[in-house]
């Protein structure tokens, strides 16, 4: 991987962090390592934290997750979310 692409993923996870951290109002820091490793680990996500994550990140990203992305494992899984946003970013910049 380039190193562009490896500055671009690591803002990618950066935004990511803000908007879990944000969106259920954790009084964590974003760049804590615990977040770098499983969101859900960091904070019990029930269905309602999961819909404000979404919504957030939609928000930040200026794009709509797919129905089928919307599962618990892949929403507390930081690198897949990374590489998914990344994926849809340079698909529609």
């Amino acid at each position: 991987m380039p190193p562009q692409d490896n500055t671009e993923q690591a803002e990618i996870a950066r935004r990511i962090r803000r908007v879990f951290v944000r969106t259920l109002s954790l009084n964590l820091d974003p760049d804590d390592p615990v977040l770098a490793q499983d969101l859900t680990s960091a904070a019990g996500l029930d269905s309602l934290a999961l819909l404000e994550f979404v919504a957030g990140l939609e928000k930040e990203f200026h794009v709509a997750i797919e129905p089928d992305q919307l599962s618990i494992e892949f929403l507390g899984d930081l690198r897949a979310m990374t590489e998914y946003f990344a994926e849809r970013l340079r698909a529609d910049p």
